[in-house]
């Protein structure tokens, strides 16, 4: 399926609940969800998305925020609507809720801004004309108050996954945003819950597996074994072979990491010849033989491996779950390959690690991105970095595109 639209906490609250709340024109008392709440207990309102008897399950949905008087409906009625195909099964019924004031809706085509991109593609990627709106594009990489002045005035909010962020301090400021369409299944860097209490819903791309991840890893992984990127800018610099490279065959791969991502390393490294290794916190050697890899403590992966690679999820278990002591038992001149997300890794101590010439490192992925221009990690010798390349495939980034198009279609229809 095209996507997935996801809703956001809808609130029901009474006609008298009508004081104005901070100076945001958001009525104040009360806030309950759906599924507490008989019935809409305002005539004169605004709709959110949910089933008939309350948000459905797996299910979810969203509404565009504009009253039913406006969209010719008596007060109280509750038509049922079909979003087009981008949810996964069934209807959602637009049960009526209140929400933000008059003023919040403008006379006018909606504005769609689309962020983040980088490389000017998302024009030619999807067919933004065909939507009823203005689209406006953004190549620089926008944060904080530059965040929130570019999107006065916006209703819809197209993000790649994890690129801007979201924090609580931005979306209680973003006065005429009514939903973000992401790329991906989820995005960690929207708070979800502050995005709910602003009245902002959210719509996720539910992309089919790519490979994208997977070549890129292999590809840092033989840039950094043959010290791609040293001669390359040394054939630019009129030298000739300045280094002497690390075969791959005979060697030990340690995968930490053994979900979708981390099994589709292991047919690639047995072309290699390589010996796979694998943990993660719930991995038992019966479901490491079935995924062509051997299970072993963590302890023992890192010091046997050669080729250390991250494919894990961020949480709270994998937040800095590779430290200074976890570094320090690496095979001295072992690769550590994160594609992943860089908070997995304490920042600080891989530099160290790296910089005293114990390990080496190739990175896809940091605490901060994009890459502050200062950061210790661009002046290492034994680093190879990319700019979280990851999934940044034409194939790809048609894929998430033609997503948030038809999300933003469904959203414009309701």
């Amino acid at each position: 399926m095209p996507g997935t639209l996801l809703r956001s906490r809808c609130v029901h609250r009474s006609p008298a609940d009508t004081t104005q709340e901070r100076g945001r024109g958001r009525p104040s008392g009360s806030r309950r969800s759906c599924p507490e709440l008989p019935g809409p207990t305002s005539q004169d309102v605004r709709f959110c998305a949910c089933g008939p008897d309350g948000p459905p399950g797996g299910l979810r949905s969203l509404s565009r925020g504009r009253s039913w008087r406006r969209r010719g409906l008596a007060g109280g009625q509750e038509p049922r609507q079909y979003l087009a195909t981008h949810i996964r099964r069934g209807t959602a019924r637009l049960t009526p809720s209140c929400g933000w004031d008059d003023d919040r809706v403008t006379d006018g085509p909606v504005r769609v801004a689309v962020l983040d991109d980088y490389q000017g593609v998302a024009p030619e990627l999807a067919d933004w004309a065909s939507l009823d709106a203005e689209v406006e594009f953004h190549r620089e990489h926008l944060a904080g108050d530059a965040l929130v002045d570019a999107l006065a005035g916006v209703e819809v909010v197209v993000t790649m996954r994890e690129r801007a962020a979201f924090p609580r301090e931005v979306l209680d400021r973003l006065r005429d945003v009514r939903l973000i369409v992401s790329t991906g299944a989820a995005n960690a860097a929207i708070d979800v819950a502050a995005a709910g209490e602003c009245g902002i819903a959210l719509a996720y791309g539910t992309s089919g597996p790519s490979r994208a991840t997977t070549e890129l890893t292999w590809g840092l992984i033989l840039a950094a074994q043959r010290h791609l990127a040293v001669e390359d800018h040394g054939m630019r610099e009129g030298a000739w072979q300045t280094t002497v490279g690390i075969e791959l065959d005979g060697t030990r791969l340690g995968l930490v990491g053994l979900g979708r991502l981390g099994s589709a390393m292991v047919p690639f490294a047995r072309a290699f010849g390589m010996d796979v290794v694998a943990w993660s916190a719930n991995l038992t050697p019966e479901d490491a033989a079935e995924r062509g890899a051997t299970y072993l403590p963590l302890d023992e992966l890192l010091a046997t491996s050669d080729v250390v690679s991250i494919h894990l999820k961020l949480g709270d278990r994998s937040r800095g779950l590779l430290g200074a002591a976890e570094l320090a038992r690496m095979k001295p001149g072992a690769l550590l390959v994160n594609t992943s997300r860089g908070p997995i890794v304490d920042e600080a101590a891989l530099v160290e690690a790296v910089r005293e010439g114990r390990i080496r490192a190739a990175l896809d992925v940091y605490d901060e991105e994009p890459l502050p221009g200062g950061s210790p990690l661009r002046s290492l010798s034994g680093a190879t970095l990319t700019p979280h390349l990851g999934y940044v495939t034409r194939e790809q980034l048609r894929r998430f595109h033609e997503e948030s198009v038809g999300l933003v279609r469904a959203y414009l229809k309701t």
